[in-house]
């Protein structure tokens, strides 16, 4: 731990030659962080994603819990904490620690910036640092430092702004709470406290969203003012995948995965050419590819309906597979928009994904026919061509 890191990487990320560059790049954030989502509570997923990358799988079950305290949201989790490159990171844009780690569920280094569509005070404790992201803190800092000789003449016409989303500022905890045991801790203050409640409340009323998270055991709590609203969570019995709220079972679930599903080498160059596709999917040799059937009555397979079919991509999107979806879930490394919801319908690499799915779904069904003689439900009913 470096005693001056926070104060270096505030005056590196404050360093700018001229007040217009500072306010462009602010009111590119302000336009990044409100464009990321059309749901505002789902940047609970982005900061779910992290917990989940700096999560040993090995070590057991991840411990996430949110709390609603004094007007502040508060997320914690037991992954690592957070290494000084890692801080670098969320002080940055589209630069991240996970830029070219295919292990790792995020890739585009934007993500944490959801969080400041809800608050314009954000402040973060790991690994023995604390600092915060505070809009207020550089609100006149134009005014204060602005050089006539070097910058000329204001122009009273624009608002001048520093991308605080991105400069880091030493900072102590704005609430007292108990975080041992919890390695990342982040705080974000809010306008309204209400609103986000029934909102995240809605948000796990479905713990389907845990299903394909790289964590085999995951408990994730709500609490309000200290009193526990609900508790969702994620185990596997017997080879199968339990979802529970509440210490009830609200599912069960077989999952298949192919880790080594394989990447054409004809098509890499394809892959290799095309915009969307990041740094760390390109001359990729292989990717993962995996299939969730819900169990039913009596250990029935179950076939899913049209509005449970979304596509994942480790967390849910908000797109189905033609009109009606598959009667089963699909989950891949699929290249997606900024706010994870939709998927870009021409990506080559998301057209390889799709271009498997049939020979690998139909694989592990010739397998589970030989133990679920209700097999043939779970399969489409037409073609997809």
């Amino acid at each position: 731990m470096s005693p001056q890191f926070i104060k270096n990487l505030q005056r590196k990320r404050s360093n700018y030659s001229h007040p217009d560059q500072a306010t462009s790049q602010a009111n590119s954030l302000v336009l990044l962080s409100s464009g990321i989502y059309t749901e505002e509570e789902r940047f609970i997923f982005e900061l779910l994603q992290n917990a989940v990358d700096a999560h040993d799988n090995f070590n057991g079950l991840l411990d996430v819990k949110i709390l609603l305290e004094s007007n502040y949201l508060i997320f914690m989790h037991n992954g690592a904490a957070f290494s000084e490159r890692d801080i670098e990171g969320l002080c940055d844009v589209g630069n991240g620690n996970k830029m070219k780690d295919a292990t790792k569920i995020g890739y585009k280094g934007i993500g944490f910036k959801s969080v400041f569509m809800r608050s314009n005070d954000v402040t973060v404790k790991s690994g023995g640092y604390c600092f915060k992201f505070n809009k207020e803190y550089w609100s006149d800092y134009w005014d204060k430092y602005w050089r006539i000789d070097e910058y000329g003449e204001r122009d009273n016409d624009k608002r001048y702004a520093m991308p605080w989303q991105i400069i880091p500022i030493e900072a102590c905890p704005p609430v007292e709470i108990n975080t041992e045991g919890y390695n990342v801790v982040t705080y974000i203050k809010l306008v309204n406290s209400s609103s986000v409640a029934s909102k995240i409340l809605t948000l796990f009323s479905n713990s389907q969203f845990l299903l394909f998270l790289k964590s085999d055991a995951i408990k994730m709590t709500f609490l309000v003012d200290g009193n526990e609203r609900i508790r969702i969570e994620k185990s596997k019995v017997n080879g199968q995948v339990v979802l529970c709220s509440n210490g009830s079972e609200d599912s069960r679930w077989l999952i298949y995965c192919n880790d080594k599903v394989e990447v054409p080498e004809k098509l890499k160059n394809l892959i290799n050419a095309d915009i969307n596709t990041p740094d760390k999917l390109k001359d990729a040799n292989t990717f993962d590819l995996s299939f969730a059937v819900a169990l039913g009555k009596n250990n029935k397979l179950k076939r899913l309906e049209k509005e449970e079919s979304l596509i994942f991509t480790y967390l849910p999107t908000s797109y189905r597979f033609g009109n009606e979806g598959f009667p089963f879930l699909v989950n891949a490394n699929f290249i997606t928009d900024a706010g994870r919801q939709q998927l870009h319908k021409d990506s080559e690499w998301n057209k390889l994904i799709f271009s498997k799915i049939p020979s690998e779904f139909l694989t592990w069904m010739k397998d589970l026919s030989t133990v679920y003689d209700n097999y043939w439900e779970v399969l489409p009913e037409k073609s997809y061509g």
